[in-house]
């Protein structure tokens, strides 16, 4: 490796850490993230597992290490999300040896560029979930899986792969088609049998062992999770063909990605022959120019198709299946390094390369500059400027809301929750009559919203009409509101 190189693999890795630790504890925590906290803070194995089953629909591996890592350095927003900055940060590097083992130096740092000035990267890299460790894991597993396949097998590489494989399935359920790719690819490569063999056993028994352990937690959360999931889907637009496959609809990312990859490598050579012809040269930059409006245009407002909403403002609130495929972004970092250098016209490379990071440039300030995630600090923060011991009542009120409300809020305080759940996708309600009474003997009282799509502004039209309310305010995504009796 050259020290040009070993230059600017150096900046490029300052560069993407920068950008995953700016700001990095400046937003609340947002729902997901309280739940991953909430669950985190457990104090015995049994409540652990019982809340991971109620609300997740991942295994508990980043749960339980996020368990540990507080214990040690606390629970502050930077503090849960400085792992997924590092692991993010790593991948980078990860992501530079894969590519310069698969294309070449020169790819590989312009595609760890690429990597590393990524907005969705950098958002992901700043959440407390276990999107940058499985990336991560995804990316190391690749590294070891080329090294292996380009040698003959050796016992140490092989079993640390399978010990890979083993903790990617232990953070995340999806690490399933990473086993199913891994095996693909290996009997597409691989002539002998022996180290088929081998292969396949090592899969297997790693695959049994990890869900035997797990076992029965998947079958419980499929059955909590899916339970009335298809109706919640149908609410949000969605089409009852999509609706009606339940969980198995955030399956379908990674299911078509793996269809795809099928057919790309059955037909790999014809394919590359048309990414080399000089006419594909043209159909590229068109393409990077439109996916990149498409992105940009996103960053800044919603998109929708028909009455499907496919993002939120901004994109990083995101919508239903980019969390879940999320591991899978970087294959286009690859393409587009890749294709950049191939480009016959060498004088429009530094032009399409600046293009694209401009583009990230520009999301990435959008996203710095705009609230992502509700604000329950500054919220909480000004209700407790107000006065001593509020009851405050809360609408939305589950594990995440409350979680959130006690986590913020500095000071005593009575909490009077108007929905709450049971049980996932249920929604239960505070009757009228009841709510008036346990607020007869009250001078005055805070509500908050927050972003309730069963109730809306429900419980604030009700109560202006029994109340005067005198304080309004608005932060991202929720809503305070002060009254006192007439």
């Amino acid at each position: 490796m050259s020290k040009k190189a070993i230059f600017f693999l150096v900046c490029i890795l300052l560069l993407g850490g920068a950008l995953r630790f700016f700001h990095l504890g400046q937003e609340s925590l947002w729902v997901d993230e309280a739940l991953t906290v909430h669950h985190a803070l457990s104090k015995n194995y049994t409540e652990f597992i019982d809340l991971i089953s109620a609300t997740e629909a991942a295994p508990p591996g980043h749960y339980l290490f996020l368990h540990y890592w507080m214990q040690w350095f606390g629970s502050s927003e930077f503090s849960v999300r400085f792992p997924s900055a590092v692991f993010s940060t790593i991948s980078i590097l990860l992501f530079f040896f894969l590519l310069r083992k698969w294309c070449g130096e020169n790819i590989a740092l312009l595609g760890s560029l690429f990597f590393a000035t990524s907005m969705l990267q950098v958002q992901f890299a700043q959440e407390a979930r276990l999107y940058s460790l499985f990336t991560f894991l995804v990316l190391l597993a690749a590294l070891f899986f080329i090294d292996i396949v380009q040698n003959d097998i050796k016992i140490y590489q092989t079993l640390f792969y399978f010990l890979i494989l083993a903790f990617a399935l232990y953070v995340n359920y999806l690490a399933i088609f990473l086993y199913a790719i891994s095996l693909f690819l290996f009997f597409m490569i691989k002539k002998e049998k022996k180290e088929k063999f081998i292969w396949s056993i090592g899969h297997l028994l790693t695959a049994v062992c990890i869900l035997l352990v797990l076992w029965p937690l998947p079958k419980i959360q499929f059955f909590i999770l899916n339970n009335g999931l298809s109706e919640i889907l149908i609410s949000k637009h969605l089409p009852q063909i999509f609706a009606s496959l339940g969980l198995f609809f955030y399956l379908l990312p990674p299911f078509i990605f793996g269809i795809l990859l099928v057919a790309l490598l059955i037909c790999r050579k014809s394919l590359f022959r048309i990414c080399t012809h000089r006419f594909f040269d043209t159909f590229f930059i068109l393409l990077v120019a439109t996916a990149g409006s498409l992105f940009l245009y996103s960053s800044f407002f919603s998109v929708s198709l028909g009455n499907i909403p496919l993002t939120r403002f901004p994109i990083t609130n995101s919508y239903f299946l980019i969390r879940h495929s999320f591991f899978l972004v970087p294959l286009w970092y690859v393409f587009l390094s890749w294709k950049i250098f191939s480009l016959r016209w060498k004088k429009v490379i530094p032009v399409l390369t600046l293009t694209i990071l401009l583009i990230s440039g520009i999301a990435s300030y959008e996203y710095y500059s705009t609230p992502t995630k509700p604000e329950w600090r500054e919220a909480a923060s000004f209700i407790q400027q107000q006065g001593e011991n509020p009851l405050i009542l809360l609408d939305k009120g589950g594990m995440s809301s409350e979680f959130l409300l006690r986590y913020y809020f500095k000071g005593e305080f009575k909490l009077l929750k108007l929905t709450f759940s049971n049980q996932l996708h249920s929604l239960i309600q505070i009757e009228e009559r009841e709510l008036l009474k346990e607020l007869g003997n009250e001078n005055h009282f805070w509500l908050i919203l927050t972003r309730n799509p069963k109730t809306g502004d429900y419980y604030q039209k009700f109560l202006d009409q029994h109340f005067e309310r005198d304080i309004s305010k608005e932060f991202y995504q929720i809503k305070v509101y002060h009254y006192h009796q007439k």
